[in-house]
């Protein structure tokens, strides 16, 4: 699902944070907010591509008998979407024009807005996805805005966490839900590089260890109800037989993919996500579709990394046999732009 990006302003420092005005296109105002205009522009795009929909998505759809509006998704995110002074208006709109919105967001927000959507919630139609770090990686100022957050938006709330090191600790995840008796959702990503720059990441070389403190995460993830998602870019070699036997049987959502997700940013520039968000950005309105954006993105994407002799984050990903199936992308594509392993 696309992405609508409020604003270039965020509200923390991250050990994987990289400022969203560096990701505009050149002359665009940093640390901007979307506009009431640009908006109204991204939400009228948002609710006409119906085409976008996965076609079992469209078949749950028209299966529901909903006597007003069919069912409209739409993704915000920032740098940290509840910064934009218009935030809790802009819930409402989209509320209003029949949307169930999915926030993802640091938690870290102002009291007074906080209070404000809390008042506002509608549970059934919002999603909201917090990324947490580790205790080391937070400041107490973030602890206790989360903390805040968590009491407040605690039944529409769910946890993401960024694999940043080699050795990640993630059983407080599980801690956080209990406490807070957060929605039983973990979606956990890989720190990727920024394309065509270096920044923070997980080097592949790390893969196969994470693996399978991930295989040991999903068993306590298990027993205690959680669903696990993994985000784009992980690499389906790195998992043992026994480790995706392990991730199956705690119903774990497996994404060894990499494809355009598309970001909209305030000003309605795109990019095809955001460790691309530096290749070649396209006005929104410049296309009928988000699948037209998509084909473009894809076809952007794949000439950029081929230029590059670019099949995958390992060199044995050339002749793979999951990759000529569909089966994995081979990592992230912004490793087309650093040494393959």
């Amino acid at each position: 699902m696309p992405n609508l990006l409020l604003t270039s302003l965020g509200t923390r420092t991250s050990p994987y944070s990289i400022p969203r005005a560096q990701q505009m296109a050149p002359g665009s105002e940093p640390d901007q907010h979307i506009s009431w205009r640009n908006l109204v522009i991204a939400a009228n795009y948002f609710d006409q591509d119906s085409e976008y929909a996965p076609a079992q998505a469209q078949a749950q759809a028209q299966a529901q008998a909903q006597a007003q509006a069919p069912e409209r998704h739409i993704t915000l995110r920032g740098a940290e979407p509840t910064s934009h002074p218009e935030f809790v208006n802009i819930y409402r709109y989209l509320l209003a024009r029949h949307f169930t919105v999915r926030v993802f967001s640091s938690g870290c927000m102002d009291p007074v807005q906080l209070e404000a959507l809390g008042a506002a919630l509608v549970p059934q139609k919002s999603r909201f996805v917090i990324n947490v770090h580790q205790e080391q990686d937070r400041t107490d100022v973030e602890t206790r805005m989360q903390d805040r957050f968590f009491k407040a938006l605690g039944a529409a709330s769910s946890l993401a966490f960024t694999l940043m090191g080699p050795d990640p600790h993630m059983d407080f995840l599980l801690d956080i839900i209990d406490e807070y008796q957060l929605r039983p959702k973990i979606r956990l990503g890989l720190a990727h590089p920024m394309a065509p720059r270096p920044g923070n990441h997980l080097s592949p070389k790390h893969y196969g260890g994470v693996s399978e403190t991930i295989s040991r995460f999903a068993r306590r993830c298990d027993q205690q109800g959680v669903i696990l998602t993994l985000d784009c870019g992980f690499t389906l070699c790195d998992f043992t037989d026994e480790q995706l036997g392990t991730l199956l049987r705690a119903n774990a959502n497996l994404n060894f993919g990499c494809g355009p997700i598309i970001d909209v940013g305030p000003d309605l520039s795109t990019r095809p996500c955001f460790a691309l968000s530096n290749l070649q950005p396209q006005p929104l309105e410049q296309y009928p579709t988000f699948e037209a954006l998509r084909r473009f993105f894809t076809e952007l994407v794949r000439a950029e990394t081929r230029k590059r002799g670019f099949f995958g984050v390992y060199k044995k990903c050339d002749p793979c046999r999951y990759a000529k199936r569909g089966q994995c992308s081979g990592g992230c594509r912004s490793y087309a732009f650093e040494e393959r392993s």
